[in-house]
C-alpha cells in the first residue's frame, strides 16, 4: 500500500494541535463503548452504576459539543445517553431497553469505521 508521509519540523509539529474531528470520533465511540458498559451494569442490576456511565459519558458529549461543528450531532447523542439514564433510574430498565441501548451502541461504532478503498 503506498503511503505518502509529510515531514514537518519539531515546531510546526508542535504548533498543530489536536485534531477536533478525531478528538470528536473518539468520544462518540466511547460514548457507544459506555452505553455497552451500561447495558452490562444494569443487567446484572447495578442500575445505580449504569446510570452514573451514561450520565458521565453525555457530560463528556456536551463538553466537545460547545466548539465543535458538529455541536447538533453530539448534543443529541448526549440527550440519548441522558434519556436511558433516566429511564433506569425509574426502574423501566427491560429486554427491550438493553436491546435498544445495544442497537445504538453497534450502529456509532459502524458508522465510525473507515471506509476502504480497495
Amino acid at each position: 500500500i503506498p503511503m505518502k508521509v509529510n515531514l514537518v519540523s519539531a515546531d510546526e509539529a508542535a504548533a498543530s494541535g489536536p485534531d477536533n474531528e478525531v478528538i470528536e470520533e473518539v468520544v462518540i465511540l466511547k460514548s457507544a463503548r459506555a452505553q455497552e458498559e451500561a447495558r452490562k451494569k444494569a443487567d446484572s442490576g447495578d442500575y445505580g452504576g449504569a446510570a452514573k456511565t451514561l450520565r458521565s459519558a453525555a457530560t463528556e458529549l456536551r463538553k466537545h459539543a460547545a466548539h465543535s461543528e458538529r455541536a447538533e450531532e453530539l448534543i443529541a447523542e448526549a440527550d440519548g445517553l441522558e434519556g436511558y439514564s433516566a429511564n433506569i433510574e425509574i426502574g423501566g430498565w427491560d429486554a427491550s431497553s438493553a436491546k435498544e441501548m445495544h442497537y445504538n451502541s453497534v450502529r456509532q461504532r459502524e458508522n465510525r469505521r473507515p471506509h476502504r478503498e480497495d
